[in-house]
């Protein structure tokens, strides 16, 4: 009995042990659409959309990457202080919005409405005084159901 003692005792503290679960770094690729933890969970989806006609001079304009880019397929778009729009799940949300300042080299906008939190990031790639080309991460959240939406964006701000 004395010899099962100790390898009882190792067992009870195994088994009364709950390990951590393993929860995956944020620095891997990025993902779309992030789904939030729960039974009931709902995708967010970015899809692309033509240049809104409603822009008309400075604006900001994002695709997830050069070549989309090039065609004209935005997943992102703003003019600069009225309105910014997206395509979500099917469906073109326009959010107003105020006047904002762009910092080329710490590229930052955050909006939001009563559904949307919308956060981008990024830094000058190149470009001129007239037009810049900027690179980064956008990042959607549904803030009713949780899901969220994170892609790199490529793109141009500029009069």
């Amino acid at each position: 009995m004395k010899k099962k003692l100790p390898i009882l005792i190792l067992m009870a503290i195994l088994v009364s042990c709950n390990p951590k679960e393993h929860i995956p770094s944020g620095n891997s690729q990025y993902t779309n659409p992030i789904k939030p933890s729960g039974e009931n969970t709902v995708s967010l989806h970015l899809q692309p959309f033509d240049f809104p006609e409603e822009i008309n001079g400075c604006s900001c304009y994002f695709s997830r990457n050069e070549e989309d880019f090039q065609a004209g397929k935005y997943i992102f778009a703003d003019d600069m202080g009225k309105s910014t729009y997206l395509k979500i799940n099917g469906k073109m949300i326009t959010i107003p919005k105020t006047d904002d300042h762009i910092d080329p080299e710490n590229f930052s906008k955050h909006i939001k409405d009563s559904q949307l939190d919308i956060t981008l990031k990024g830094k000058k790639a190149n470009g001129d005084q007239e037009a810049l080309i900027i690179e980064g991460i956008i990042t959607v959240k549904d803030r009713t159901s949780g899901a969220v939406y994170k892609s790199p964006f490529y793109g141009e701000c500029g009069c």
